[in-house]
């Protein structure tokens, strides 16, 4: 992700969804100021279609998986943040805007050394705060681990590696990390 596009005033979420939609590339928002996002490295964008081809099959007809395409509005109270997650599902009928999601159940990113720590802290603490999320999930690209939360009384965090499964309870799936990271060499 880049800097700051602009450092007027803050930008609120029904405003940042007007500009994306004529916004030749995309941005995200956070805490009202607009950040245009950077295009991903050919590991990145393989392990993504790789996590969407094994999440999106078996959820046909009973959750929404996007990959990268589809906003997520964190709080509507707050009104200053709208993210563009790697993988997002969403399995509640009622979770239906047209432009973004704000009930998912699995957040997926792929981090990168550039992105980690965005997405371990800002985006983290955010995502925690979802009432209906269930996982947040941090994939590596450039080495093979995988570090999950899962809401329970608490969250609590497991690292994964080479050779572990990948369980999401969230839509009721284990994928090897060895199927996450096909095609990846490191």
């Amino acid at each position: 992700m880049n800097g700051p596009l602009k450092k007027s005033a803050r930008m609120s979420f029904d405003d940042y969804l007007a500009f994306e939609e004529a916004a030749t590339t995309r941005h995200e928002l956070i805490d009202g100021v607009l950040f245009a996002m950077s295009g991903g490295t050919d590991v990145h964008n393989l392990i993504c279609t790789n996590l969407t081809v094994l999440i999106a099959g078996p959820l046909i007809g009973k959750c929404q998986v996007f990959q990268a395409a589809m906003k997520l509005r964190v709080d509507p109270r707050i009104d200053s943040d709208g993210y563009y997650p790697d993988i997002l599902v969403s399995c509640a009928p009622t979770d239906r805007e047209r432009l973004y999601r704000k009930e998912p159940v699995l957040l997926i990113e792929v981090t990168s050394p550039s992105t980690a720590r965005l997405d371990r802290g800002e985006k983290r603490l955010n995502y925690l705060q979802i009432p209906s999320l269930q996982e947040y999930v941090l994939v590596a690209q450039d080495i093979p681990k995988i570090e999950i939360m899962c809401r329970s009384e608490a969250w609590v965090t497991r690292e994964l590696y080479p050779g572990d499964v990948l369980e999401l309870d969230s839509v009721g799936l284990k994928l090897p990390l060895s199927a996450i990271y096909q095609t990846i060499t490191f």
